[in-house]
């Protein structure tokens, strides 16, 4: 099952538009270099996710939309998506690869990409519609 979300997610950004290039302000730093699994993330209580960018995909391509979804994953607990309205609460599958620590959430058609350095991307579905999000991270240490 998570294949086919990861599958649909591809396929659906294989669509999209090339984004259009970030401002200076929002150039995200990230290492390709640190490798991670779950002692990654032993001290740390949550890893709290601002968007600083999101795309709405769906069949005539992608347009830019306003970030309104933080994200907060505690790995010894659950993925938390929050806006206006309040949070939802959900348990992810998680998993790791090269620097990728991700989670999906197949019965919601949702997943989400986190580098140990502080950068996360995401997609969400609604109906036909992949919303595709990309920001940065602060870790919460264990007290």
């Amino acid at each position: 099952m998570t294949s086919r979300v990861i599958v649909l997610a591809f396929l659906l950004l294989a669509s999209c538009d090339k984004p259009a290039k970030l401002t200076q302000a929002e150039v995200i730093k990230r290492s390709t270099l640190t490798l991670v699994s779950d002692d990654t993330w032993r001290d740390v209580a949550a890893v709290v996710c601002k968007p600083i960018r999101v795309d709405a995909c769906g069949v005539e391509g992608c347009k830019e939309g306003k970030p309104v979804v933080t994200v907060r994953w505690e790995p010894k607990g659950g993925y938390q998506r929050c806006d206006n309205d309040g949070c939802d609460s959900y348990s992810p599958v998680v998993s790791h690869s090269g620097i990728w620590t991700e989670l999906a959430l197949p019965q919601n058609g949702m997943m989400a990409k986190f580098t140990a350095d502080g950068y996360y991307m995401e997609v969400a579905t609604i109906n036909d519609t992949a919303l595709v999000y990309h920001g940065q991270c602060e870790r919460v240490k264990n007290r």
